[in-house]
């Protein structure tokens, strides 16, 4: 066996994925383990090591995915999502250990090894600042490992693998051979577009050297390939990786959380909120079906208690105007994906129903990896509210003059029309009565909120720093569960602007208890 043990100097390693994406990259990949010694090598270490020790060193740390054993590592709770640099930053307890347990490297090979590791300055990012050291002995335990190891009662996550130098070679040749394949296409619809004979159209050798030189010609060549170079040429991941399934410690991440102010214990609280630590959080169109899930686990975990069901003993419905739990979803991430999950109940939690609460770590989501959630903390409205999310406040719950839709609004009514055929118009808004924007009105009417003085309709939500439009019929629009029942309207969103302001939550329409027709700050 050989191992290698990282130690960040500063106690800081910035996860972020490749190409900046949603995932935090806990356990450091194997593929970036193995980039840091071609970097290295490339760097400083051709003066210690030689090439051909480089490509022994690389061919047999790659002919299998090792092992970890990770320290505690935490991130603050105000993060806004796994791809922005503040969030993926995060602070380790201790030195993170990765074993390849059937490598067997001669003393030559160990030695080289070492001499290679002790150039090593950083691993990833230039911010993450560590410390290497090659060992033959590992006492330790495998807390991080692929599929099938061992480690159970984990979270299942990705991690960036090399191929085998084998297998690298076999996936050169079939996508040098694809490309010329697609060039000769393209040459011969040139060529049938002009007129020309098919037999001219071929591949010259010139153009098949520019071909094989957009990919490295062995494993170390595609290691040496910087992330920018990889997003300019299109590539989702790096040619020769692979994606290999890990199980690592329930809570591997946890979250330092930080309230912009404690919450009042004297009085009972309304308002629960959590950080997303998942690994790849799922998208806000989903925000139903998340909800949903959240939902149905908090009803199992308290037995189903009246304040999550909305039901009473006797499971009929209760009357009381919306006063259980509402659970919201939102997504301040760079590509807008989820960040946190608020449940919400204007009567209160009692003290069942907060350590409920406080003990919810994971829900389970069918077809897809547990969500993980930790709490940022319990409380009531002005504790949580705030107009900027990266103070770990939640716009939801702030005061602002102009709301707009951040999920669809999904009407509760159905259009009326006259006996002709025309839309039957309110005389007070001019709006025709059933439709989404009056049934918007009357909705905010019966919660007690000032009618709004203007109205606007808008296309969709946009989330995150990348600021992408998603349309509204891009959402899912049905639980999982309970009675699928047509919608009288399409999906839509509204922008509101009252002539003061208001306090939110502001939450209307079908579905309002499980994310949608929820309205944020504009």
């Amino acid at each position: 066996m050989i191992g290698l043990e990282i130690r960040f100097t500063a106690r800081r390693y910035d996860a972020r994925g490749l190409n900046e994406d949603d995932r935090l990259d806990w356990p450091p990949s194997p593929w970036r383990v193995l980039r840091a010694l071609v970097t290295a090598w490339r760097d400083e270490g051709h003066e210690v090591v030689t090439e051909a020790e480089l490509r022994g060193l690389i061919a047999a740390l790659s002919e299998g995915p090792p092992v970890y054993e990770l320290p505690r590592a935490s991130v603050e709770a105000e993060r806004h999502g796994d791809g922005a640099q503040e969030g993926a930053l995060l602070s380790v307890e201790g030195p993170v250990r990765v074993v390849w347990p059937e490598v067997t490297l001669s003393a030559e090979e160990v030695e080289a090894l070492r001499r290679l590791v002790a150039r090593v300055g950083y691993l990833g990012h230039a911010e993450s600042w560590v410390e290497v050291t090659a060992s033959g002995s590992w006492d330790g335990e495998a807390n991080a490992a692929p599929e099938g190891w061992g480690v159970e009662g984990g979270e299942r996550v990705e991690a960036l693998t090399p191929m085998g130098q084998a297998e690298y070679a076999r996936f050169r040749r079939g996508w040098l051979e694809m490309s010329e394949a697609e060039l000769l296409a393209q040459k011969r619809r040139e060529a049938l577009e002009a007129g020309e004979p098919l037999d001219r159209a071929r591949v010259t050798a010139q153009e098949r050297r520019e071909i094989a030189g957009r990919l490295g010609e062995d494993l170390v060549a595609a290691l040496n390939v910087s992330e920018a170079s990889l997003r300019r040429s299109g590539w989702s991941r790096p040619p020769g990786s692979r994606r290999v399934v890990y199980e690592r410690p329930l809570g591997a991440i946890t979250v330092a959380p930080r309230l912009r102010r404690p919450p009042r214990r004297a009085e009972r609280a309304q308002v629960a909120r959590y950080v997303v630590t998942s690994q790849a959080p799922p998208p806000m169109t989903d925000a139903v079906w998340i909800a949903d899930d959240v939902h149905r686990a908090l009803v199992d975990r308290s037995d189903g208690a009246p304040v999550f069901t909305g039901c009473l003993d006797d499971r009929s419905p209760r009357q009381d105007h919306h006063q259980h739990a509402h659970v919201f979803c939102e997504g301040y991430g760079r590509l807008g994906r989820l960040t946190h999950v608020t449940v919400y109940a204007p009567e209160g939690f009692d003290a069942d129903a907060r350590r409920c609460l406080e003990g919810l770590r994971y829900v389970s989501q069918r077809g897809a990896p547990d969500l993980l959630l930790q709490l940022i903390g319990v409380g009531l409205p002005d504790d949580m509210g705030g107009a900027d999310p990266e103070t770990g406040a939640s716009p939801l719950f702030h005061t602002a003059q102009v709301w707009r839709s951040v999920t669809p609004f999904i009407a509760t009514r159905h259009p009326k029309v006259t006996r002709a055929g025309r839309p039957k118009l309110d005389p007070t808004s001019r709006l025709q009565r059933g439709s989404p924007p009056h049934d918007l009105l009357r909705l905010i009417a019966l919660q007690g909120l000032p009618a709004p003085e203007a109205i606007e309709p808008i296309v969709g939500a946009r989330f995150g720093e990348v600021g992408r439009l998603t349309r509204w019929s891009h959402f899912r629009l049905r639980r999982r569960r309970g009675v699928r029942r047509r919608h009288p309207s399409p999906p839509v969103g509204f922008e509101l602007r009252f002539a003061e302001p208001v306090a939110g939550p502001l939450a209307f329409g079908g579905e309002r208890h499980f994310g949608l027709g929820l309205f944020a700050p504009a």
